[in-house]
């Protein structure tokens, strides 16, 4: 009778536990949801890896910007993903993040446009830091904007100086034709 009890109390204990391990796991799978639906509604290409690269999640538009249709392969490392660029550029500042403790932003191009690559560090409370998270804004458009706006401004300047250099001469030419009749009214008031 005492095996039997005890037996009964096991099974009660496990199926609390079997409750409570579901409801962790409901609670788990809305919070991966929840992360998966800010991840997708963010409209720049964002990727999550671990500190040594290795890419754990990322959303549509960072498949897209590397010309993927499915989701990265397990293992892959953001190096690998960015050898035909600089990764070089992307080493270093992922060891300036994880050595000097602060976010890192930068400027270089991926697949012919240029990025600026934000970074900052994921940290568990009971692990320390854990992981990167990179977000990608492409500024291309900008800099041609800016770049179309700065050969607008230099035409502007170069028709200005024309105009100038033209006005220049015209006052040469009408400073001389005065000093011209300023001389024949001279000499016809002296005679």
């Amino acid at each position: 009778q005492i095996e039997l009890m005890a037996r009964v109390k096991s099974m009660l204990m496990l199926s609390v536990s079997r409750r409570v391990l579901k409801e962790k796991y409901r609670l788990i799978e809305q919070n991966n949801s929840f992360i998966h639906t800010l991840m997708e509604s963010i409209p720049h290409p964002l990727a999550y890896y671990k500190l040594d690269g290795v890419i754990i999640k990322c959303n549509r538009r960072f498949d897209v910007l590397l010309g993927r249709a499915n989701q990265v392969v397990p293992g892959t490392t953001i190096y690998d993903l960015f050898f035909f660029t600089n990764d070089g550029i992307h080493r270093e500042q992922d060891r300036k993040l994880i050595h000097d403790l602060i976010d890192v932003t930068y400027e270089t191009e991926v697949a012919g446009c240029n990025y600026i690559f934000s970074k900052t560090f994921l940290c568990n409370p009971h692990i320390g830091m854990e992981g990167i998270v990179c977000i990608m804004t492409d500024v291309s458009e900008l800099k041609q904007a800016h770049e179309e706006v700065l050969e607008s401004k230099k035409r502007e300047l170069t028709t200005g100086a024309l105009r100038l250099i033209q006005l220049s001469e015209l006052n040469n030419g009408l400073l001389s034709d005065l000093e011209k009749v300023i001389f024949h009214t001279d000499d016809e008031g002296s005679e």
